[in-house]
């Protein structure tokens, strides 16, 4: 869906407010401004609205499609929140997890950043 930052409302589930860590992708892979990548505003609604009910860490994680690192595009896109750490993916150790539906449609296990099994 494609909101105008202005008409973007966002409300935490409830969970939120018991959290310690919690990870947000932002779909920012290019450095391209909105509606390609989050928009600033947008991302910084939801992230306002996490503080309001909670004093969970906030990470942002995501990769550049390039392979690059992602800290040129957080910059382009105007990501600079404060008490929000911004990571890039390519700097995760990867972690074999297994698959956690009772019946895996194609893969029984696969990989995420460490960082996502610290977060609620």
């Amino acid at each position: 869906m494609i909101y105008e930052a202005a008409k973007f409302n966002f409300e935490p589930p409830s969970l939120v407010s018991r959290a310690h860590k919690i990870l947000i992708k932002p779909g920012a892979s290019y450095p391209h401004p909105y509606p390609f990548s989050t928009s600033r505003e947008i991302l910084g609604t939801v992230i306002e609205k996490v503080k309001q009910v909670g004093d969970a860490d906030i990470i942002i994680l995501e990769g550049a499609a390039s392979g690059d690192p992602v800290y040129p595009i957080y910059k382009s896109l105007g990501y600079d929140f404060q008490r929000v750490l911004m990571l890039d993916v390519k700097d995760c150790i990867w972690v074999e997890i297994e698959n956690p539906l009772p019946h895996p449609f194609a893969v029984a296990t696969f990989w995420v950043p460490n960082v996502v099994l610290s977060c609620d």
